[in-house]
């Protein structure tokens, strides 16, 4: 039950999330319902991915795979494109997850394993994550000006 409630309050965010940072940080040409079914497929892959018995790592692998997949379907993007798109932004969602808990354990004083085994600072902290791609994305592409070349449409 707690995993269903999770992949819906923090899963579709991530996912979605880790779409919109590989696709504005890679100047992607994409729309909203590219991005939305990219997200979502990230989000329900990785809520499957995460029940089965994988060591640790194992699943982040597959989910990288899966995002270059899904960036190669829906944009006919280049496979290495889309494959630089997925490693840097599962090696930044790594980082941010770092930092967030590296700062609740400074400030709760909890370990890793109590913010964890706790629902409600798990998710809290988990949404952390996607909040901050969003707005690193957001960021880059205004500061960068990709934001008239990246959502118009393709081609």
């Amino acid at each position: 039950m707690y995993q269903t409630l999770l992949f819906f309050f923090q899963g579709i965010l991530e996912g979605i999330a880790m779409a919109y940072f590989g696709l504005t940080i890679f100047r992607f040409r994409f729309r909203l319902d590219d991005l939305l079914t990219i997200g979502l497929l990230i989000a329900v892959m990785g809520f499957i991915v995460r029940q089965l018995p994988l060591s640790f790592g194992v699943h982040s692998i597959i989910l990288v795979g899966w995002m270059v997949l899904l960036i190669c379907w829906r944009l006919k993007a280049k496979v290495s494109k889309a494959f630089g798109a997925a490693l840097v932004t599962s090696g930044t969602l790594a980082v941010l997850e770092t930092i967030m808990f590296a700062l609740a354990i400074g400030v709760f004083g909890m370990s890793y394993d109590g913010i964890m085994n706790h629902a409600g600072l798990r998710t809290l902290f988990g949404l952390m994550c996607p909040g901050a791609m969003f707005l690193i994305a957001w960021l880059i592409k205004i500061m960068c000006g990709t934001g008239k070349r990246s959502i118009k449409g393709r081609g």
